[in-house]
């Protein structure tokens, strides 16, 4: 069984979960707006408190808010909290991209 759980930003083109979904089938890959997942146009502060609370990790190319919403999320993180948040780097050192995205510059 695998143990991590990936939710795909709105905006995450489906040709990554394909791509993500081809390499390992066993894999759990949502999109926003999937049955279970936050529906379209949640905002992101609560996506990030949905990714937590469900133990998903979020997979975004949002380089306009996100990495501000993250800080203010890691800001208000509670060291007790398990799962895949508890192993973030400290939001100062956040630089995108997050997962290897081309940089479009």
């Amino acid at each position: 069984m695998n143990d991590i759980r990936y939710l795909l930003d709105e905006n995450v083109a489906p040709l990554f979960r394909a791509a993500l979904l081809k390499r390992e089938p066993k894999l759990v890959v949502w999109k926003i707006g999937d049955p279970g997942a936050p529906p379209t146009g949640t905002p992101d502060p609560a996506i990030l408190q949905w990714c937590e609370e469900n133990s998903f990790i979020l997979v975004t190319n949002n380089r306009k808010s996100m990495p501000q919403h993250f800080r203010d999320h890691l800001a208000s993180f509670c060291l007790e909290t398990s799962g895949p948040g508890s192993h973030a780097r400290h939001p100062a050192a956040w630089e995108p991209p997050l997962l290897g995205f081309p940089d479009k510059n």
